[in-house]
């Protein structure tokens, strides 16, 4: 994958306060200068009409009032990260290393969500004019119309969304259908409403009030939009605290070319170390499984797939589980124990040297194609505070509405993806999460096409609705398909806002989509790696600072006075400058300072533990006027490595021909039988063998699996002649209550079987379960037998491919290639390939008697016979196709022989394979050489 590559344009971040100025005395002072009311009232109007009672002087106010103001004053030196009128953000480009910030800076102020929302949420009764749309929320299953209605939760100001349903009836189906091409007015649809239903007016209007509070219809309010073009602002003569302001700053000069070179080659490294980092688990892994499990490889509505009836609700984000040991672990354990001469609390430095060596264990991962990096220049170098994410676009989206250059680095981003990406449609997400929320929420349009999650259809050719995009697992990941589009849609979230906080699992989704697949969080955090340890040096490489040391007290660690304070920081090697909080809520303190070593013993107060982190100083680069400035650069990275791949073109969905789905009672019978891994064998032994020697004549055809959802569990299809399912299952129940396996099987269901038409297609699915059947035979056979797992299971798949490909180099391309992906999957490093080789060493004198038993023997040929005929069937098939169905069928199979730890055992069974032809082939080249 080529390397990131930073844009021309810049962002630059700059609280409006000088740091070096900074002393909390001056308060006083502070509290006389216009900028600093301004900031507080936009801010907190009930403190500043606290302040302004007290006629600006701070002694007036309480104890409190003074404590909250020091910590905005605080913030209005330090804290980059705009908020309100605190922060100032200005558009710059690389330079020769100075900056200026010019003192004329321009606030601009929008009325705030708050008030828009309430403008067009009045209960004001429409009429007339007004116009009245469909909801894009709004979906068709089954004699329903669905939709998701929002209300505003009054203790925390976010939206909780609940399912409603109307009748999908002739009135019901035909306005929906009407409204589906954009809003109308509400004459217009009254009327409709009275030719279609023969109503009166009061009628139609009741009517169109009703589905007006199901929300199944939306006023039409385009000022309601979170993307859209540039807002208009407020005038000086309008104020309040509702009031949504962004600072806007001129800003000549920048870094120098050497910090951008500098900077490209830390972000390598850390790309370096975050491919070594291993993948964490979270709602969209257990979600891909859940629909996996639940619609195969089928491609359904994502309406439905996200229906809690039809398909699966999206769990609610969680902390996502990390893998407990990974190359980065090992990585800085080494680094720590090697360097015996490092004190405690030095600096822990890379090298090229220790990042190269990093390099050549690295697994394959993706990137993603722009990211974004902050970074300050400190007195050091320059100290990286952040790096990552799904978009480059998101750290400065919010501040389109202000800035035509931050709109414009946007549009850049986004350009730069999609030309990457010809076969793919970016699309941003649009969906309300709270009226206050939403202000940071809103921008400009950055991509092509957003998927609308809120107001009324329009109409407008950008919008996607979620009805019609369809969701499938491709190539074991989760693809949007646009139906209008006839493309694979990939979701954009261009603003920084946590999805976590949304309150629909569909936007949830649709957010945590864009990281599938994708390495995107670029600096390493010790604390990650090794929670619970007191402190965690600064790291370093090069000339930039990748982590800030930082230190972890228990509330009876901290000092409880001034006095204390010079004791608590020799003993704990605390520098003269912390910061406490992340973000928005970042405050600096010089604990030398008794006046800031007050503050921070204010702040500490009553809190069971603090984090404090080293306050790096910034070096005289940054200045307004002559004032040092504490400024933090946002630069947006890209690469033009392609990271998603296009719809195969053989994906399609099935027609009708096949049946699809079959109940309880109809030909085919599925059974899952929920037991611990260790009894499954024994399961198989005595209760799905006796079943199968006495039903024998009345099956069909018959096969398992082996799953977990989480639960481990035997999947049983028998597929039955006539009206035996009742006495199959009166015998079942009876083998699992006695006999070898009683008591082994903890729970029985019955439920339907859904075939897996878009893997197997429709055309091939029964002669792939006839595939199966040979394999599950040749289990219970093995099983019966005694014979060993492993040997047996490298024989029977390399026998397979020997019954599908052509030869030896086929055979051994295949098997690398997928020992290859597990490989990538496993993250495996070269310690772990040594003992997989020495493994197999181990098992290759067992390799020839695997198929030593005649029974075994037969039945592993009646496998390959089966595996010939469905080749056969696949003749003039494309390639990708047929070197994916055989995958599909040797994975399945690997899935009956090992009854735990199957993707691990894969693995091995892949690497043993590509081992065991490469010697087959030496043994027949070597038997001709002496012919």
């Amino acid at each position: 994958m080529s390397a990131y590559r930073f844009f021309d344009r810049l962002m630059l971040r700059a609280p409006v306060y000088s740091f070096s100025r900074y002393a909390p005395e001056r308060l006083g002072e502070v509290l006389g200068n216009r900028e600093f009311r301004e900031a507080v009232l936009l801010a907190t109007e009930g403190l500043y009409r606290a302040l302004e009672a007290a006629g600006f002087d701070p002694e007036k106010l309480s104890a409190n009032a003074r404590w909250s103001l020091l910590r905005y004053y605080n913030r209005m030196c330090f804290r980059p990260t705009p908020f309100g009128a605190f922060a100032s953000v200005g558009m710059t480009s690389w330079g020769d290393g100075s900056c200026r910030i010019s003192p004329a800076m321009h606030l601009h102020r929008l009325h705030s969500r708050e008030v828009i929302y309430g403008r067009v949420s009045d209960g004001r009764v429409l009429a007339g004019s007004d116009r009245v749309g469909l909801s894009p929320l709004a979906y068709r299953y089954g004699k329903e119309f669905r939709c998701y209605r929002l209300e505003l939760s009054e203790a925390d100001g976010r939206y909780s969304f609940h399912l409603d349903a109307v009748a999908a009836e002739g009135l019901t189906v035909r306005l929906f259908r009407r409204l589906a091409k954009g809003p109308e007015a509400f004459d217009g649809l009254s009327a409709c409403i009275r030719k279609l239903s023969g109503c009166d007016p009061e009628e139609a209007s009741g009517f169109i009030g009703f589905l007006l509070h199901a929300q199944l219809l939306q006023r039409y309010a385009p000022e309601r939009s979170l993307i859209g073009g540039q807002e208009t602002e407020l005038t000086d003569n309008e104020n309040g605290s509702t009031d949504y302001a962004v600072l806007n700053s001129e800003v000549t000069g920048g870094p120098s070319v050497e910090d951008r070179a500098g900077l490209e080659r830390a972000l390598a490294a850390l790309r370096i170390m975050a491919a070594c980092a291993g993948a964490a688990e979270g709602a969209l892994e257990k979600f891909s499984r859940a629909f996996s499990d639940r619609f195969g490889d089928r491609q359904v509505p994502l309406t439905e797939a996200l229906d809690p009836d039809a398909g699966i609700s999206y769990p609610e984000t969680g902390q996502a589980v990390p893998e407990v040991w990974t190359l980065l672990h090992k990585f800085f354990l080494a680094k720590w124990i090697q360097e015996r001469s490092r004190g405690f609390y030095d600096v822990l430095v890379l090298s090229e040297a220790d990042l190269a060596g990093l390099a050549n264990e690295q697994p394959s991962v993706n990137f993603p194609p722009t990211t974004g990096v902050l970074f300050r220049k400190v007195q050091e170098g320059m100290v990286i505070e952040h790096a990552g994410g799904a978009t480059g676009t998101a750290l400065a989206g919010r501040f389109s509405l202000f800035s035509d250059e931050a709109y414009a680095l946007c549009r850049e981003a986004a350009a730069m993806e999609a030309a990457a990406h010809p076969d793919v449609v970016f699309a941003d997400i649009r969906g309300e999460c709270g009226p206050h929320t939403d202000n940071i929420n809103r921008r400009r349009r950055v991509y092509g096409y957003e998927i609308a999650l809120d107001g009324c259809i329009n109409g407008d050719k950008v919008e996607l609705l979620p009805s019609e995009l369809l969701l499938s697992v491709q190539d074991g990941e989760l693809v949007l398909y646009s139906l209008s589009l006839k493309k694979r849609v990939v979701p954009r979230l261009s603003t920084a806002f946590n999805q976590n906080r949304h309150g629909l699992g569909m936007f949830r989704f649709l957010a945590d989509l864009q990281y599938q697949g994708l390495c995107t969080r670029l600096l390493p955090d010790l604390e990650v790696l090794f929670p619970g340890l007191a402190f965690y040096p600064r790291l370093t490489y090069e000339k930039c600072v990748l982590a800030a040391a930082k230190w972890k007290f228990r509330s009876e660690e901290l000092p409880v006075d001034v006095s204390g304070m010079y004791v608590f920081r020799k003993r704990h090697h605390l520098p003269a400058r912390v910061s406490m909080g992340y973000a928005d809520r970042q405050l600096v303190f010089d604990l030398t300072d008794h006046a800031e070593a007050l503050f921070f013993l204010q702040c500490i107060a009553e809190k069971a533990e603090v984090t404090l982190t080293e306050w790096l100083v910034p070096d005289k680069s940054v200045r307004c006027g002559y004032r040092e400035m504490s400024g933090q650069y946002l630069a947006v990275g890209w690469h033009d490595s392609v990271v998603y791949k296009g719809m195969r073109k053989d994906h399609r969905k099935t027609g009708t021909k096949v049946t699809r789905r079959f109940l309880p009672g109809s030909e085919w019978l599925y059974i899952k039988l929920y037991c611990s891994e260790a009894s499954a064998d024994r399961i198989l032994l005595g209760v799905v063998r006796p079943l199968l020697n006495k039903f024998r004549g009345e099956l069909l055809s018959w096969f398992f699996i082996r799953y977990k959802d989480p639960e481990p569990h035997i999947r049983l299809r028998f597929r039955v002649k006539g009206e035996g399912h009742g006495r199959i299952l009166a015998a079942l129940d009876r083998l699992t209550r006695s006999g070898e396996a009683a008591g082994l099987v903890q729970v029985v269901q019955v439920t339907a079987y859904e075939r897996e038409l878009e893997r197997y297609s429709p055309e091939l699915i029964t002669l792939a379960e006839g595939v199966f059947e040979a394999g599950s035979d040749l289990v219970l056979i093995a099983l019966e037998n005694e014979a060993e797992v492993m040997p047996l299971a490298v024989v029977v798949i390399y026998g397979m491919l020997e019954a599908f490909l052509k030869g030896y180099d086929d055979c051994i391309a295949f098997a690398g290639r997928s020992a290859g992906a597990f490989r990538t999957e496993f993250s495996i490093d070269k310690q772990q390939q040594l003992a997989i080789d020495k493994a197999f060493r181990k098992l290759r004198g067992k390799l020839e008697n695997a198929l030593s038993s005649k029974s075994v023997s037969d039945t592993a040929g009646f496998l390959y016979e089966r595996i010939r005929i469905i080749n056969k069937a696949v003749v003039g098939v494309n390639k990708v196709t047929k070197m994916r169905l055989l995958s599909d069928l040797c994975h399945m199979q690997v899935n009956r022989f090992f009854s735990s730890d199957q993707r691990p055992k894969e693995l091995e069974v892949w690497s043993f394979t590509e081992k065991y032809i490469k010697g087959e082939m030496a043994k027949f080249i070597n038997r001709n050489k002496e012919v």
